[in-house]
């Protein structure tokens, strides 16, 4: 009898713990530039994975380092750096006890400001990175990818309109920029909203008559019940409200946060930002004991890759040669400085 009513008092407590939205608290600069949302969800090692990630990913430190207003102390700008992030703000887009999706808008301020957007969603019961490949089947991939494209064609022809205007040449090149802007589909840039999910097109920029410049909206909306049909088994758990645990759910992949070592010894997390299948704008390492990211560039070709990392000066510091086995990455990192090389491994962990 017992060890009925501690099962349904471990039962109550688990449904009222997976109940639970998840907490933000807005931790701001003191010129009120800055914005950032600190996650607090009912599970402290998802908590963790995420502020590490975002914070990683945006503010250049990880989550476990700094706390308050110092986050932003690595990556704002001064005018003795003469760069680094000038204005941050969010919106949360959706906030639930199974997920979590957030928007940012960011200014980087340098020679010129640089205005973009950033979005993330996470499964905020395991703190795992959400990709839409984790929720659409490969049709639904193949299906989203061309209706995507489809739909901001029509877009781009309502607001450029035929061209033969009076001066098609502006006009043309209007149409160019957009028509350049549409070449991919970009489906893995997306939130999840209350609706359904929104593939995200931002910075498409038109310039019509040299000085007009034409800012659309090019995001595309599909409901739940269009998405439907070409969900994966996790997409379905996900938007259904029948279900309600999906911490055990975890999906390989090379484009979330791997976790390995260089010299078996020092501990870090690469994270490959992958835009088409090459590392992105965003990738990036630190080691767990530091926190503090290092900027990578690259590129795959095969299964072979290959990082640098470049100093102040543009000078190439590091260098990882690896090869790429799965969600798996090993081979040789090259300190040039000092000529020293170890071995590294980098992998996708579920925990």
């Amino acid at each position: 009898m017992k060890r009925i009513v501690f099962f349904l008092i471990y039962l109550a407590y688990s449904v009222c713990t997976i109940a639970q939205t998840t907490s933000i608290t807005k931790i701001s600069s003191t010129d009120g530039d800055l914005n950032f949302p600190i996650i607090t969800t009912s599970d402290s090692i998802s908590s963790r994975k995420i502020n590490d990630y975002l914070q990683s990913y945006i503010l250049l430190q990880a989550a476990h380092k700094l706390k308050g207003a110092a986050i932003f102390d690595k990556c704002k700008y001064t005018e003795k750096k003469l760069s680094g992030l000038d204005e941050i703000n969010y919106k949360v887009r959706k906030n639930t006890a199974k997920v979590l999706s957030l928007t940012f808008d960011i200014d980087y301020l340098a020679a010129h400001p640089n205005p973009y957007t950033l979005s993330f969603c996470f499964n905020v019961q395991n703190g795992e990175l959400i990709r839409i490949g984790d929720l659409l089947t490969l049709q639904g991939l193949n299906y989203f990818g061309k209706k995507i494209r489809q739909k901001r064609a029509i877009v781009i022809d309502r607001i450029i309109g035929k061209p033969n205007k009076s001066d098609p040449d502006d006009e043309e090149e209007g149409r160019a920029d957009y028509e350049s802007c549409n070449t991919y589909a970009d489906s893995a840039d997306f939130i999840i909203t209350t609706k359904g999910i929104t593939f995200r097109k931002t910075n498409c920029l038109a310039y019509i008559h040299e000085t007009d410049v034409l800012d659309t909206d090019l995001n595309v909306t599909y409901t739940y019940t269009e998405l439907q049909p070409y969900l994966t088994s996790f997409g379905q758990q996900l938007f259904t409200d029948s279900v309600k645990d999906i911490h055990d759910m975890y999906f390989a992949s090379l484009d979330k946060p791997l976790m390995g070592t260089i010299n078996n010894a020092y501990k870090i997390v690469l994270n490959l930002d992958l835009y088409h299948g090459q590392p992105g704008g965003s990738c990036n390492y630190y080691y767990i004991s530091k926190g503090t990211t290092i900027q990578l560039e690259g590129k795959i070709k095969g299964k072979q890759i290959n990082l640098s990392a470049t100093d102040q000066d543009g000078d190439k510091g590091e260098l990882f040669n690896g090869t790429i086995e799965g969600s798996s990455i090993k081979g040789t990192w090259t300190n040039l400085k000092t000529k020293m090389s170890y071995p590294f491994e980098a992998s996708y962990q579920s925990k």
